[in-house]
């Protein structure tokens, strides 16, 4: 008897050997005749598996032969080098194994499974599971693999076991496909759902899964639909043609759909990025009477869906805030920050939404992570929607956390704070620290928007546009039009200068011009004008591209974009016209800064547009009582050095009146002008030709007070001189002729000063030499600094200079007096024909050629 039970033991050993080393016996169709290969091949594998020694000493790999040896007492499970698991004794363990190798077909083996928690802690309970399912596999039917994959899926699965316990759920995924044909819309729904819970990838799977979904998509019940759609969604598998289906089959039943499956099912759509107007329509439509039992998440989901969506539907939106507001309390951080993040992205305004939500993140702010923050802010600046204790709290919740914060979260942040006029240098100091050491992974985006944040705070740090320039260079052809002008204006606004990565952006401008905005390009021409960086190519492109699409530029932008030119000395006849020619039009629009600018830029141009200008000084004249020093200064300068005064022009001599009627019905306000205006102004009153005299008595008492303060260079002296020379008459003339003869002889020999400013101070000796305030010496100092000048010559100064010396009585230097006119001489043969008869005629007398 013992050696037939020796031998019964040994045949049933070759049976489950063969079993197992049999891939057609295991295979789920068999042979070379299934293109499914082997579910359970990991089971039939000599080398160790993957499940380690769950025991309470040390961990051993399993292998196949172990896997389903039998034990005895000769086996020694204590010592590391035993391939078996460690047999607890336990009766509860020994029951469990007892009812796994009990079961009968998949029913049972889910019950077991969902009955048991801590299966996946017994080394006897996984064994025996796996070595039950193998052997009922050809058994188990579509319910079966369905009900045991979704058991499996709820499992809790200690980190050690979890291995074996994905490769037990891929075979039967392995084993559903095999099955297919016998499945029901509920099985599929269950199999996909499992497998998406556990993240097990089998892309044929989901592939045939989703082929016979199609087939039989008719009969899916409102909770499979749902489940499908998170399934496939959830595992990134795209299949549009079941979407579609899926969609149709929905659509008619979508009012037996629950509120969460209704959330589920927008969500699938809007994270496979699958457009499905009608199906939005439908779950709008069948969501709104239901809204008040979403319960958080749904609200979430649903709004975030459609947001990502960019579907439009204001009413439910509405109907989602009046919903969540008396159920902010049970929203987490994510469904908060998800569901202002979608109002923010439709740009549907809900102000006591967004009031509620503020009013609940705050006490539980240091429960949101750094998205979560990044995302709350930037949808609260989108809505331009004020809060700012929440923005307080959420720096002071930032700040200790801010390392975790990663490129777009640091950019969206300081992003909004910046859109806020929120300003916390802390929290810009602490995010500056942050992105320094990780900004090679900002993209162009997160680049711009950080350095044009801080500029609009005017946050200095130079190290971190230092390394945003070095970042930058290198990948500026992916920015796109937007963010090249936000970066160069950024630089700008900051004085920050960056040689090398402006000519970056210019040269990376000029090919996609055209994709540049009104308000990029204006913008763009600003900030190199701002930085004095010279492009030639650039500001061509530029003006090629804004002519066509100049009526789309703001008053404010038409204003900036001449003036730039006009700094940068680029010329361009075609621009000006066409910038003249919508101007006009809405001139009245036009705020004091954007007047100013504008006929400054066209006067500094020398581009005369009569029309432009009359219609300036109409639009002018009502609201002259609003400009600002600055604005006043630029006005009349522009005016006197067009001459405009001197064609058609009642309107623009009336200007020159209100300006002097403004200034002196207020004269305590030039008492805050910076000398520069005030020069500004009598200069232009005496190139004008405009009887200014109260005004101009005004200026000069204030710059004989202020003496001692003003700080004028040669450039202001020099106007100074030639305006009051021309207003002798006013009883300050002298006192303010002395003081710039006193300032100017310091700096007549530096290097700065120019020919026009001595040819400026040259023509008001006449009137000195009058009322006897000219220095010794000061007139010989003069005339050698107009000899020593003369190679940079003008028109205007060899007019002026000679003209000047036609007025002079007797120099007192003869030798000097002859060497000037002989120097000029060739000058006023080169430019005689550009002078007025009289003045050309005066002149002649100096060289005994006059009648």
């Amino acid at each position: 008897p013992h050696r037939r039970l020796s031998a019964i033991w040994i045949v049933q050993r070759i049976i489950v050997a063969a079993i197992l080393c049999a891939p057609q016996v295991l295979g789920l169709i068999g042979g070379q005749q299934s293109n499914v290969a082997s579910p359970f091949a990991f089971v039939h594998s000599d080398s160790p598996s993957t499940l380690p020694y769950l025991g309470r000493r040390r961990c051993h790999d399993l292998t196949v032969s172990t896997l389903f040896a039998r034990p005895d007492s000769r086996t020694s499970y204590n010592r590391p080098e035993s391939r078996i698991y460690n047999y607890d004794p336990s009766s509860g363990r020994r029951d469990l194994v007892k009812q796994i190798e009990a079961s009968r077909n998949g029913r049972d083996l889910g019950n077991i499974i969902r009955n048991n928690s801590n299966l996946f802690q017994s080394n006897d309970a996984i064994r025996a599971l796996v070595q039950r399912v193998v052997k009922l596999k050809e058994r188990l039917n579509n319910r079966d693999i369905s009900g045991v994959l979704n058991t499996l899926s709820r499992a809790r699965v200690p980190p050690a076991a979890r291995e074996l316990h994905e490769k037990l759920m891929f075979a039967l995924s392995e084993l559903a496909r095999k099955k297919l044909s016998f499945f029901a819309a509920r099985d599929i729904a269950m199999t996909v759902n499992a497998l998406a819970k556990r993240n097990i990838r089998n892309p044929k799977c989901f592939e045939e899964m989703g082929e016979a979904a199609i087939g039989i998509v008719g009969s899916f019940n409102s909770q499979d639909i749902a489940n499908v759609l998170n399934a496939f969604a959830k595992m990134d598998h795209r299949c549009p043609e079941l979407f579609d289906a899926i969609a149709k089959a929905a659509i008619p039943i979508l009012e037996t759909f629950t509120t969460q499956a209704l959330g589920n099912t927008v969500n699938a759509f809007a994270k496979m990025d699958h457009r499905h107007p009608e199906l939005f329509d439908g779950v709008a439509s069948a969501a709104i009477p239901v809204i008040d039992s979403f319960n958080a998440q749904a609200l979430a989901n649903t709004v975030n869906a459609f947001a990502k969506m960019d579907h439009r539907h204001p009413e439910l939106f509405d109907e989602a805030a009046s919903a969540a507001i008396p159920i902010l309390n049970s929203f987490n951080a994510q469904e908060i920050a998800n569901t202002v993040n979608a109002f923010a992205k439709m740009d549907h305004r809900h102000p006591e939404l967004f009031d509620a939500v503020a009013k609940a993140v705050i006490p539980i702010i240091d429960s949101f992570n750094a998205q979560e923050i990044a995302n709350t802010v930037n949808a609260f600046a989108k809505m331009d929607h004020r809060h700012p204790e929440l923005f307080d709290e959420v720096a002071a919740a930032a700040v200790p956390i801010i390392d975790s914060f990663n490129a777009q979260n640091l950019a969206n942040t300081v992003n909004a704070f910046a859109k806020m006029d929120h300003r916390h240098p802390e929290l810009f100091d602490e995010i500056a620290a942050a992105s320094i050491p990780i900004i090679d992974s900002f993209n162009a985006q997160n680049l711009a928007n950080t350095v044009n944040a801080f500029a609009k705070m005017d946050h200095r740090h130079p190290e971190l546009f230092d390394e945003v320039a070095a970042a930058a260079v290198p990948i500026i052809n992916s920015f796109n039009a937007q963010g090249l002008a936000n970066t160069v204006n950024a630089f700008a606004k900051i004085d920050h200068p960056h040689p090398e990565l402006f000519d970056e952006i210019a040269a990376a401008a000029v090919p996609i011009i055209g994709s540049f905005s009104a308000q990029a390009l204006t913008n763009t021409v600003n900030a190199f004008a701002k930085m004095d960086h010279r492009h030639t190519e650039l500001f061509d492109a530029v003006a090629k591209a804004a002519i066509p699409v100049i009526d789309t530029f703001t008053t404010q932008g038409l204003a900036n974009t001449v003036n730039a030119f006009a700094k940068m000395d680029h010329r361009h006849p075609q621009l000006f016209d066409a910038v003249a020619k919508v101007a006009i039009p809405i001139i009245d629009n036009f705020n004091s800064q954007d007047i100013g600018n504008t006929v400054n830029a066209f006067a500094k141009m020398g581009h005369r547009h009569p029309a432009l200008f009359d219609s300036v000084a109409n639009a002018a004249i009502p609201i002259i009582g609003s400009f600002n020093q600055q604005e006043i200064a630029n006005t009349v300068c522009a005016f006197a050095a067009t001459r405009a005064t001197r064609h058609a022009t009642q309107t623009s001599k009336l200007l020159f009146t209100k300006v002097s009627d403004a200034i002196t019905m207020n004269a305590a306000v030039l008492q805050d002008w910076e000398g520069i205006h005030l020069v500004a102004v009598s200069f232009a009153f005496m190139k004008a030709r405009h009887e200014g005299n109260e005004l101009i008595g005004l200026i000069g008492n204030e710059v004989v007070r202020r003496k001692d303060e003003l700080s004028l260079d040669a450039r202001e002296l020099g106007n100074l001189a030639c305006g009051f020379s021309h207003y002798h008459m006013i009883p300050c003339c002298k006192d303010v002729l002395e003081l710039i003869y006193e300032r100017f002889q310091p700096q007549a020999h530096v290097d700065g000063v120019s020919l026009e400013d001595v040819a400026d101070v040259f023509s008001s000796l006449p009137v000195g030499q009058r009322l006897n305030v000219i220095p010794s010496g000061f007139v010989e100092e003069i005339i050698q600094l107009a000899i020593e000048k003369s190679y940079k010559a003008r028109m205007e100064d060899v007019r002026d200079i000679l003209f000047a010396v036609f007025q002079m009585d007797d120099l007192s230097d003869d030798r000097l007096y002859q060497e000037l006119l002989n120097t000029y001489k060739p000058l006023f043969d080169k430019y005689e024909t550009d002078m007025s008869a009289i003045r050309r005629s005066q002149i002649k007398q100096l060289y005994g050629e006059g009648d």
